[in-house]
């Protein structure tokens, strides 16, 4: 899909240089996957990875960690977790490495699911990190903005699962394909991801079903519901978490996109339906770079 296109350019880019990358995207998006395919494709790909998590991250940890990373890459995943002792050592460390001449330093790609401009305004992150780890900033969309991969995500995966256990599968039906592609995924990449081995487990070795994906998930794990359930379910029966909720922006994007994609790109119609004016909704396309349908 395009923007998935744009993703790819993107890493290339971020690939080929040593800049500071931040990895922004909801939860379940990828972040991860991307920070790894930047390594590999960068000049340091022949050293280990190192993936750290900054919510256990103490000031010493991530000075030792800078330390012992300076010929490889290191990923802070949550970075928005940091305490601000780690916070301080940071923007200490990327200062430096703004005035040095020296090749042999860490690689730094970090990654959050968090809004951090609104945690700047609170007070809660530095503004000074923010910015500096802002130099090569790259948005992971989530699944909602690329519907069109779902299919083929969903044989991905499928096939992992068969290079993973030597057991083939029977594919997934063209009812099941459709359902998926109608589908709500709060979860994003990974939820998609344990619907459809879900629904693998569940088939037998026959054709994976509608039936077999619609199936309850176990624990906490959010469900898959399909958009023209969704928009029926009262409050009180859905457990509703934190997790769920997505920034202002990003919801918005997601609402004017699927209008858009329901009028098959009618910019009036979509604009009633919405109950804003045409020029309003415009200006929106044009902020988001929506898809005219």
């Amino acid at each position: 899909t395009p923007v998935m296109r744009r993703l790819q350019s993107a890493l290339s880019r971020a690939a080929d240089c040593d800049a500071t990358v931040l990895l922004e995207g909801p939860s379940g998006s990828g972040k991860s996957l991307v920070a790894r395919a930047i390594h590999l494709k960068s000049r340091r790909s022949k050293e280990a990875l190192v993936v750290k998590d900054c919510a256990k991250l103490t000031a010493d940890g991530l000075t030792n960690a800078i330390a012992d990373c300076s010929k490889t890459t290191l990923v802070l995943e949550s970075v928005d977790t940091l305490s601000a002792a780690a916070q301080s050592v940071l923007v200490k460390h990327l200062k430096e490495r703004s005035t040095s001449r020296s090749k042999v330093l860490a690689r730094l790609v970090a990654t959050t699911s968090a809004h951090i401009p609104e945690m700047v305004a609170r007070g809660a992150f530095r503004e000074d990190l923010y910015y500096r780890l802002h130099a090569f900033p790259v948005m992971i969309p989530g699944l909602s903005e690329r519907v069109d991969d779902i299919p083929v995500l969903a044989d991905a995966i499928l096939d992992a699962g068969v290079q993973a256990s030597g057991r083939g599968h029977q594919g997934l039906t063209p009812a099941a394909r459709t359902l998926l592609e109608t589908m709500q995924w709060p979860g994003h990449v990974a939820q998609l991801e344990a619907t459809v081995r879900r629904g693998q487990m569940l088939a037998g070795g026959a054709p994976i079903d509608r039936e077999h994906l619609m199936a309850p998930a176990t624990g906490n794990a959010p469900v898959a519901v399909p958009a023209s359930v969704a928009g029926n379910v009262q409050a009180e029966e859905v457990e509703l978490t934190e997790d769920a909720i997505r920034p202002f922006e990003e919801e918005e994007k997601f609402l004017l996109g699927r209008a858009l994609q329901a009028t098959k790109g009618n910019v009036r119609r979509a604009a009633q339906l919405l109950g804003i004016g045409r020029a309003t909704l415009y200006r929106k396309i044009q902020q988001y770079q929506l898809r005219l349908h």
